[in-house]
C-alpha cells in the first residue's frame, strides 16, 4: 500500500509493460490472471493501471496528433525557458539531483523505470527546469523499452498542463527521494560515485560537510555534477508565471472555477487545472515535504465518479458492442 508501494529500492514493480506493450500479454488475460492469483490490494492498483492504459487509447483515437500536438490548443503557444544543455543534463543523469539522476540512468542503461520514478523525472523536466513536455516525450519515446505512444501521450500533456487531466501534484526531487528509496540504495545502485554518502546527504550531497564529502570520495563538481538549479521554488514560480500567461491572453477558456473549457465535437467540456494553478497565483500552494503522506483526495481534483477519460472508455465501449452486435469489427 501507499507510499510503500512507490519504493524504487524493492522489486516491488510487476513489469509487464513491454509484454503488454507488444503483444506478448494481452491485457484481458493480465486483468484475468491477476484476480484470481492476486489478493485484492494488489491485484486493484494494478488494474488500475490497465484502465489507464485503455483510456490512454481512446484518447490517442480522438487526438491522433496528441503526441505533438497540445490538446489544448491555447498552450501551443506556452513559454518554456528551459536550455538545450539543461535538457541534455536531464537526459544523461547530471542535474546534480542524485534520484534524477539515477532514474535516467537506470532508463538509459536498461531502458526502463519504476512508474513513480517516471512522474517524478518527467516533472523536474517540465516543472524546475522549464522544458517543454513534447521533449520529454520524445526522450522517452528513445529510450523506453515499453514507449507507447498512447501513454506517453496523455501522460506528458497531463504534466504539461494542456491534456485532459492534470497531476496534482508537483514532486520533489529531494524529498520524493526521502520517500521512495530511504535509505538511498537506488541512489547507491546507479550512482556508484555516492555510494560512499551517509544515508543523511545521499539525496542532497550538497548539504555534506566537506569532511563527509572527502571520505565518502564525492568531489562536487569533479566526480558528481553541481546542482543544475539552486532555489526550487523560484524555478518553480518561472514556470507558473508561464503557464498563467497562457490563460491571460485566452481568458474565454477560463471557468470561474478556475478549471478550463475545451471544444469537443462543438460542445464545451471542463477540463482540470491543477489546484495551485486555478486562481493565477504565483503562490506556490502544492508543495511536497518530507513525511508527506499519500493523499488520494488531491489526486482526485474534487473527485467525481465521472471524467473526460471515462466518458471517452465509455463511447469507445459503445461502438464496440455496437459493432458486435451488427457482426461488424472497428
Amino acid at each position: 500500500q501507499p507510499p510503500e508501494r512507490y519504493r524504487a529500492d524493492k522489486p516491488w514493480t510487476a513489469l509487464l509493460s513491454p509484454y503488454l506493450r507488444f503483444g506478448d500479454l494481452s491485457p484481458r488475460y493480465v486483468y484475468m490472471r491477476a484476480r484470481e492469483v492476486l489478493p485484492f490490494m494488489h491485484w486493484k492498483p494494478l488494474l488500475r493501471r490497465l484502465f489507464w492504459r485503455d483510456g490512454a487509447y481512446a484518447q490517442l483515437y480522438r487526438w491522433p496528433l496528441s503526441y505533438c500536438e497540445s490538446i489544448r490548443k491555447e498552450y501551443e503557444s506556452e513559454r518554456w525557458n528551459g536550455t538545450p544543455k539543461m535538457l541534455r543534463c536531464w537526459q544523461r543523469g547530471q542535474t546534480g539531483f542524485p534520484l534524477i539522476d539515477a532514474a535516467m540512468k537506470q532508463l538509459w542503461k536498461v531502458g526502463w523505470m519504476p512508474n513513480y520514478l517516471r512522474h517524478v523525472t518527467a516533472q523536474f523536466l517540465m516543472e524546475y527546469l522549464d522544458i517543454g513536455w513534447k521533449q520529454g516525450l520524445q526522450w522517452f519515446d528513445y529510450t523506453l523499452v515499453d514507449s507507447d505512444v498512447a501513454i506517453n501521450s496523455m501522460m506528458w500533456q497531463m504534466g504539461g498542463h494542456s491534456g485532459l487531466g492534470a497531476w496534482n501534484f508537483v514532486m520533489h526531487p529531494v524529498f520524493a527521494g526521502k520517500k521512495v528509496d530511504p535509505e538511498g540504495n537506488y541512489v547507491r545502485r546507479w550512482l556508484p560515485e555516492l555510494k560512499g554518502l551517509p544515508v543523511e546527504y545521499i539525496h542532497c550531497p550538497w548539504e555534506a560537510p566537506c569532511a563527509c564529502l572527502l571520505s565518502a570520495n564525492v568531489l562536487i563538481p569533479k566526480s558528481y555534477p553541481e546542482r543544475l538549479l539552486q532555489d526550487l521554488l523560484m524555478a518553480r514560480r518561472a514556470h507558473a508565471q508561464n503557464v498563467i500567461a497562457v490563460r491571460k491572453a485566452f481568458p474565454e477558456i477560463v471557468q470561474e472555477d478556475g478549471h478550463e473549457t475545451l471544444q469537443v465535437n462543438g460542445e464545451k467540456i471542463t477540463v482540470r487545472v491543477r489546484d495551485d494553478l486555478k486562481d493565477n497565483s504565483l503562490d506556490i500552494s502544492l508543495l511536497m515535504t518530507p513525511d508527506e503522506a499519500h493523499s488520494m483526495q488531491r489526486r482526485r481534483l474534487s473527485y467525481t465518479s465521472k471524467g473526460v477519460h471515462h466518458d471517452l472508455l465509455f463511447e469507445a465501449l459503445k461502438k464496440y458492442e455496437s459493432s458486435a452486435d451488427s457482426g461488424g469489427t472497428l
